[in-house]
């Protein structure tokens, strides 16, 4: 009865950040025929090995194909992420069976190569303030996933359109800038929260959103125009390629994509935080959103 209590308890988590009913529903089915195939063994003791047994004893029930073996290893990890973070367990099992399939997807995938009218078109289908909001700033920002969604509305200086960064890619902390576009849309989304909570993209609850509520998002907006695939890192792809394209210093989008490689001091060596802001603000284009 404990496992399928902490199920519950996650499926409420799942129905708070707003995930679709039908997603719910896959990863409640896909959760409750783990635990009846794990038998007395607790989460605790849950190996790789029992993934992979569990995975197969499917694939022979199921006949599916692969792409289907990874969308159950998604919405394994996702609960045992969240089994983590709330100190049930210590590590996750699907781990590295995530990552390689990470690899093998990478290697396949087309990053699509977008206009500027198809990311307009993109906010325009965002459907809410919240939404239009987080795909403009993952846009005109560069930033990763996880960084989005970690900021707080005080990252943000509303003179200047710098945005901290508290938590790069390697530990470190960083900056970016947004324009005028950017922040009347920020401000119009914010002026719409009825609660005062510090995320600066949060559920209806004021509850900090999650990277898979992000990630739904975007491939959700994707398909509305016809976009297959679309995922949030995307952005930060595009994000480059329009600044390198409107000839912005190399060095100055480094700084602002956070880049590891590199010794980020040196940059501060010909670049001045204002001079940085200028340049960006410069190449930055406008969507007229």
């Amino acid at each position: 009865m404990e496992k399928e209590k902490t199920i519950e308890t996650y499926i409420r988590r799942l129905e708070l950040i707003g995930l679709s009913k039908s997603s719910i529903y896959n990863r409640k089915r896909l959760l409750s025929r783990f635990v009846d195939f794990l038998g007395d063994k607790d989460f605790k003791e849950t190996t790789e090995a029992d993934i992979l047994d569990f995975l197969a004893y499917l694939e022979g029930k199921e006949r599916f194909k692969k792409g289907t073996r990874a969308i159950y290893i998604s919405r394994l990890k996702g609960f045992f992420d969240w089994l983590v973070k709330q100190g049930k367990i210590n590590n996750n099992p699907t781990e590295d069976l995530a990552k390689a399939i990470r690899r093998t997807a990478d290697d396949k995938r087309e990053i699509p190569e977008l206009s500027l009218n198809d990311i307009r078109r993109l906010v325009l289908a965002a459907g809410s303030p919240r939404n239009k909001a987080m795909l403009l700033l993952l846009f005109k920002s560069g930033l990763r996933a996880r960084e989005l969604i970690s900021l707080n509305r005080s990252d943000i200086d509303w003179k200047t359109g710098k945005v901290i960064v508290r938590r790069r890619k390697g530990g470190k902390s960083g900056f970016v800038f947004i324009d005028d576009e950017t922040m009347r849309v920020l401000r119009f989304y914010l002026s719409l929260r009825i609660d005062n909570e510090e995320p600066l993209f949060a559920t209806n609850g004021g509850n900090r959103l999650s990277y898979e509520a992000l990630w739904l998002t975007v491939k959700t907006i994707g398909k509305k125009i016809g976009i297959k695939d679309l995922r949030p890192h995307d952005f930060r792809h595009l994000f480059t390629t329009f600044l390198q394209r409107n000839r912005c210093h190399p060095e100055v989008i480094r700084i602002l994509r956070g880049d590891s490689n590199g010794n980020m001091s040196s940059y501060y060596t010909h670049f001045t935080e204002d001079e940085v802001r200028a340049e960006y603000l410069r190449a930055i284009p406008k969507l007229y959103v």
